[in-house]
């Protein structure tokens, strides 16, 4: 019961971690993006 908590954590904090990744990559890209847009 306990390991099965642990392990529904971890996949969460997994799943949080990319999503957070992902998210942050597409920032760049987009400000990126702008700044060529604008230079």
């Amino acid at each position: 019961m306990f390991s099965t908590l642990i392990k529904s954590k971890l996949v969460f904090f997994n799943l949080h971690l990319q999503i957070e990744r992902s998210y942050r990559l597409e920032c760049e890209n987009l400000s990126e993006k702008l700044m060529s847009f604008y230079a």
